[in-house]
């Protein structure tokens, strides 16, 4: 097991030393960076195990919560004890609300007790983890849609807010994409129900293929689409018709004539000086859309503001 010691008095290191031999215990190696700089080398070249920070004597609690955090932001995942002196049982209660797992008094380190600690600390380090994860597996739940893999209404809304706080801080403009297959409803009364998720993974597919990763791309609805673009000039809407015509020619290639996707299209433009947000500015190109879809529009795919 590696084990590192970050701290600058070397009896520290002697310390952890003599208490994991007390129980005869071979099977660790420790090592000892003096300084946070050497410490945060030694983190990012080889993690350890466990990492024991020392509140050196004279250190101030602000620069031990320091080096704390600067280690925990290097190295989140590394299980950390923090070693204090007798009386800053304050300090290392601060510590692990900064992120250690667990915390030691020098004066009374031994065998047993820091055996437990570091066990401790690796299996406290380990569900912290796993609750990361969960919550990361709950957010893509929350906010994309189990069917095509975009995001969601939700999503979209948040990571659209997003983009429109960046943009009128960059004074960039957007646009705003809303996309309605035609007859949805009619492929599932025809074929299945089965044969219209097919219609709406491939849509989903279609709309990665046609835009950059970096727009935000979602299923608002049923058989609704959203895409948000930024930078977008003025010959965008042109480029935008033209790319989603061709690939969804070469998707319908592959179905059979009396099972092609159709799609009705509209476009809205954002200013950064406006105050509407992702809502208004969606209802807008609905709007759009929904004129396109009783041929309002007819000439092209996507009809633009």
């Amino acid at each position: 097991m590696r084990l590192l010691l970050v701290g600058d008095d070397p009896r520290d290191a002697l310390a952890i030393r003599e208490a994991l031999a007390q129980g005869g215990e071979n099977g660790y190696r420790l090592e000892h960076a003096e300084g946070l700089s050497r410490g945060l080398d030694r983190v990012l070249s080889q993690p350890p195990d466990v990492l024991f920070l020392s509140m050196a004597d004279g250190e101030g609690d602000d620069d031990g919560v320091r080096s704390l955090v600067a280690l925990r932001r290097k190295a989140p995942d590394v299980p950390v004890v923090v070693l204090v002196r007798p009386g800053d049982e304050e300090l290392a209660s601060l510590a692990v609300k900064e992120g250690a797992q667990d915390w030691l008094v020098k004066a009374r380190m031994d065998g047993e007790g820091l055996r437990r600690s570091m066990r401790y600390a690796m299996e406290r380090a380990h569900l912290s983890r796993e609750l990361a994860e969960a919550r990361e597996q709950l957010n893509r739940l929350t906010l994309r849609d189990e069917l095509t893999n975009l995001y969601n209404r939700r999503g979209f809304s948040v990571l659209a807010e997003q983009q429109m706080r960046l943009s009128r801080r960059w004074d960039i403009g957007l646009l705003l994409l809303v996309l309605d297959i035609d007859g949805l409803d009619a492929v599932n009364q025809r074929f299945g129900r089965a044969a219209g998720d097919r219609v709406l993974a491939e849509t989903g597919q279609l709309l990665r293929d046609s835009f950059r990763d970096s727009d935000v791309k979602a299923r608002v609805g049923g058989d609704e689409f959203a895409v948000m673009l930024a930078g977008a000039g003025e010959g965008t809407c042109e480029v935008i018709d033209q790319r989603l015509t061709q690939n969804l020619e070469r998707l319908n290639a592959l179905r059979e004539p009396d099972d092609a996707i159709s799609l009705s299209g509209g476009v809205a433009r954002w200013d950064p000086a406006s105050s509407e947000g992702v809502s208004e500015v969606l209802s807008h190109a609905e709007h759009l859309m929904h004129a396109q879809k009783r041929g309002l529009n007819s000439a092209k795919l996507v009809g633009g503001a």
